[in-house]
């Protein structure tokens, strides 16, 4: 009795793989495996899905921008490379659209905090940050950018800003004072918000009381609103 039970579920676990392969080989009757066709152009992905007879449509859901595919080729496919499908079904295939572009603002004008945000609102981050003294524009606005505002750019690129210092003051030419009466140079020093605060004093007989011979800045040095100025006076003593 035992052994006919035995038999029995044999013959049944037979007649069941049998069933089986057989409606595995009539499913995949007629089947492909989808070739890989990502990272192509899309004349060779016509050229490589029609091997198999296979078509494809082009779907704008699975375009995307890519850094390593160049635009027009193949980025994505469904179904994927190594995927089976019945010969003559249609492959959906997305196009690169290269590398992505950002347009960059004009952020000159704004302030540091404006600038950061406007950035970072693009996706975009800041770079390296330089101040400097710039007569003519308010403290701590951007006074320039790199790179430059309208140029396309990678969403990856860092935007350097330069800044206005807080100490934005007015600067000058150091005008030349030597040979000058100390009287005659003082009002225009003044004038431009130089500081002429100390006098040295030199002894030279044969030239004019009150006369200038030396000063500190030079002339034509860059000097700005605030600058001390050392003049070098001539006293003649009796």
């Amino acid at each position: 009795m035992f052994k006919k039970l035995m038999m029995t579920a044999l013959c049944l676990v037979a007649f069941f793989a049998a069933f089986w392969f057989a409606f595995i080989r009539t499913i995949q009757s007629g089947s492909v495996t989808v070739p890989e066709v990502a990272g192509i152009g899309l004349e060779e992905a016509r050229q490589t899905l029609a091997m198999v007879n296979l078509e494809f449509i082009l779907d704008s859901g699975l375009a995307s921008y890519s850094e390593e595919i160049q635009a027009g080729a193949v980025v994505r496919q469904e179904p994927r490379g190594g995927s089976s499908i019945k010969m003559g079904n249609t492959v959906r295939l997305g196009i690169s659209l290269g590398p992505a572009r950002v347009v960059l603002p004009d952020l000159a004008g704004r302030t540091l905090q404006e600038a950061e945000m406007t950035l970072r609102g693009i996706g975009l981050e800041m770079g390296d940050l330089a101040t400097a003294s710039l007569p003519g524009i308010r403290p701590g606005t951007v006074a320039a950018q790199n790179p430059p505002p309208g140029v396309p750019s990678r969403p990856s690129v860092r935007v350097g800003l330069l800044v206005a210092s807080a100490d934005a003051r007015t600067a000058w030419v150091m005008p030349d004072c030597a040979g000058k009466p100390q009287e005659s140079v003082l009002p225009p020093l003044r004038a431009r918000g130089l500081r002429p605060e100390r006098t040295r004093e030199i002894v030279l007989p044969h030239y004019q009381e009150g006369l200038v011979m030396a000063q500190t800045p030079v002339a034509g040095a860059r000097v700005q609103q605030g600058d001390s100025v050392v003049l070098t006076v001539n006293r003649r003593r009796s």
